[in-house]
């Protein structure tokens, strides 16, 4: 099982785990507090949260739900919310298919149905909402915003990779604007799920070029802020085919990774985000234009190298010390490559 796959099955006990909790509490609440009308809640909190948790996290937010991404935010929301409230109903009669209560099996179309089915509704286009806002915002950014782990600006460590995509200027030219957007749209989409399975963060579009982001602790073990990179490559490669036949050209990426210190902090008034500043995120995007001068695909510094193993089959080649636009010494830095054997 891979680690993508774990980490949205630990959503979908939670997301389950919080939705009996809720059930349990909602039956409670509205039944003077009898015992089985809380079973019946968790049983429906149950039926309705395991489905529509494990539909948004293995196919409408990764590659399989590429029908719902192309949907308007408008149209995304009601399409859902559709989908969401058929499973509602469908949760309500299996909760009380599983929990007769008063020697009735199967749901009574009373006002307490009703009160359930808004009730349930309203969660729904609420918990839909969130999580469309949180898909713009980027991975976790909702949850960062909310907690204020950000309000006040501080000092920390990070890793990022910097993604920067050949020959853009010339193939948006040649295909047009609109074309160009769509390949943008297919490429990101594909290289996502590269990203979230070593548990990168998008941090941010530039046009032609995606900022990732870890913290040492999730982007340093198993090297996976060096995979991560691997994985990008590996996974255009494979989409080479596809994309000469739409789009007449096979995208790749120059990609530059660095770490070191950066001040984190909301900004903004307007308009708020979560924004990393210092001299590791210029260097970071230095190391892509040093990719163009030295001819290479992949560049890190020694400040990163020395901190993981790299993956079997990876081997660094130095570049030896680098002057870097802006920089006032030159930093050491490598180039990536797969070794003869891994080939």
């Amino acid at each position: 099982m891979s680690e993508e796959t774990r980490r949205r099955l630990r959503i979908v006990w939670r997301v389950v785990a919080v939705a009996m909790i809720g059930g349990a509490l909602y039956g409670l609440g509205t039944s003077g507090w009898r015992p089985i009308e809380a079973l019946r809640g968790a049983v429906t909190g149950l039926a309705i949260a395991a489905p529509l948790t494990l539909f948004e996290g293995f196919v409408a937010r990764t590659p399989r739900g590429a029908v719902f991404r192309r949907l308007s935010f408008a149209m995304l929301l009601t399409v859902k919310s559709a989908i969401h409230l058929a499973w509602i109903m469908a949760g309500l009669e299996i909760g009380a298919l599983v929990v007769p209560i008063d020697g009735r099996i199967g749901l009574a179309f009373n006002v307490d149905l009703l009160h359930a089915l808004l009730f349930s509704t309203a969660f729904s286009i609420a918990l839909n909402f969130i999580v469309q806002i949180d898909a713009m915002l980027g991975q976790g950014e909702l949850g960062r915003f909310v907690l204020g782990r950000y309000h006040r600006p501080r000092e920390e460590e990070r890793i990022f990779l910097f993604l920067d995509l050949v020959g853009s200027t010339a193939l948006a030219e040649r295909i047009g604007g609109v074309r160009f957007l769509e390949l943008l749209n297919q490429v990101y989409g594909d290289i996502a799920e590269a990203i979230t399975e070593h548990r990168g963060a998008i941090h941010k579009y530039v046009g032609d070029e995606v900022i990732v982001t870890w913290t040492p602790r999730a982007g340093l073990p198993q090297a996976r802020c060096v995979a991560c990179a691997l994985a990008i490559e590996a996974r255009l490669a494979a989409r080479a085919a596809f994309y000469r036949e739409r789009f007449g050209v096979a995208p790749s990426f120059r990609c530059g990774l660095h770490l070191g210190p950066v001040v984190s902090g909301e900004l903004g008034t307007v308009k708020r985000e979560i924004a990393y500043l210092g001299d590791t995120v210029n260097t970071a995007a230095r190391l892509v234009d040093a990719c163009r001068t030295h001819d290479r695909r992949c560049i890190v510094s020694a400040a990163l190298l020395g901190r993981v193993t790299l993956p079997p089959g990876v081997a660094a080649e130095p570049l030896g010390p680098v002057e870097l636009r802006g920089k006032e010494a030159p930093l050491d830095l490598f180039a990536l490559h797969a070794t003869a054997a891994a080939r």
